[in-house]
C-alpha cells in the first residue's frame, strides 16, 4: 500500500523553518542542544525539524520560554518573532575574553565586543567568549555563552567556575554530600573533585549559571 505524505499547512511549515532557525542560530545546528535546552527529547525535535510533526501549544511555549521568542511565532502565525519592546528596553551585553574571581563589571576587564538589542539585563548578565575544547561538542572553542551572575547553582547545570583565583571555566557541576565535581563534556578531559572544605581554601568559586549558547559559524 502506497501512502501519500502528508502536506504541511502554511503555519505547519512556517514553524518547521522556523525551529530548523533557532537550531541554526542558538544552538549551533546541534538538535540535541535544542533538546537539551527546551527539556524535550531529540525524538521529538527531529519531528518537529522533518516536519512530521508540529510543537503543540504547550511544547510551543516551552520553546518560546527557551529562546526568549513569542509561543504564536514558534506555532507558524504573522506574529513578530519577539514582543514588541520600546528601543529604550533593548539592552546591549558586552562580551567578555576572560573572567576571573572577585570580577568587577565596573572595571574594563578584556572587552571583546558587545551583543546588541538583547532583552537580558546587562546589571544580571554577561557574555563569555568560551576558550579551549573540555565542552566540546556541545561547546566549542569560540563560542559565546550568556551567563547569568549568581554565586551558586543547581547540580548538572553548566557553570562558569574560578578554581585558585584563576580564570572562569566552563564546566558543568555535580554536587554530591562530600564535595563538588567540575564535569567537562569532552571525555579526553580529566574531572576535578574538590571536597567543601577545598571549596573554601582554594577557593572554588561558582561566578554565574550558562543559561544560553550562541554559537560561531
Amino acid at each position: 500500500m502506497t501512502y501519500m505524505k502528508k502536506r504541511l499547512t502554511r503555519e505547519e511549515q512556517l514553524s518547521r523553518d522556523r525551529i530548523r532557525q533557532l537550531i541554526d542560530e542558538r544552538c549551533g545546528g546541534k538538535q540535541q542542544v535544542f533538546a537539551d535546552k527546551v527539556g524535550i527529547g531529540k525524538s521529538s525535535v527531529s519531528q518537529y525539524v522533518n516536519g512530521s510533526h508540529s510543537p503543540t501549544n504547550v511544547k510551543a511555549a516551552q520553546i518560546a520560554t527557551a529562546f526568549g521568542v513569542q509561543p504564536m511565532w514558534v506555532m507558524g502565525f504573522d506574529v513578530p518573532k519577539f514582543e514588541t519592546f520600546r528601543k529604550d528596553q533593548l539592552r546591549r551585553l558586552s562580551i567578555y575574553g576572560r573572567i576571573a574571581a572577585g570580577f568587577n563589571r565596573s572595571m574594563v576587564q578584556d572587552i571583546i565586543g558587545e551583543i546588541d538589542d538583547t532583552q537580558y539585563d546587562p546589571d544580571e548578565y554577561m557574555a563569555l567568549q568560551v576558550s579551549g575544547h573540555s565542552m566540546e561538542p556541545r561547546i566549542e572553542d569560540g563560542d559565546i555563552v550568556i551567563v547569568k551572575c549568581q554565586p551558586d547553582v543547581e547540580s548538572g547545570e553548566i557553570a562558569i567556575v574560578a578554581v585558585n583565583g584563576d580564570e572562569g571555566t566552563c564546566k558543568r557541576i555535580k554536587k554530591y554530600r562530600d564535595g563538588i565535581e567540575l564535569i567537562p563534556i569532552n571525555p579526553s578531559f580529566p574531572v576535578q573533585f574538590f571536597t567543601y572544605e577545598e571549596v573554601e581554601k582554594k577557593p572554588v568559586t561558582i561566578l554565574g549559571k550558562v543559561v544560553e549558547l550562541r554559537a560561531k559559524f
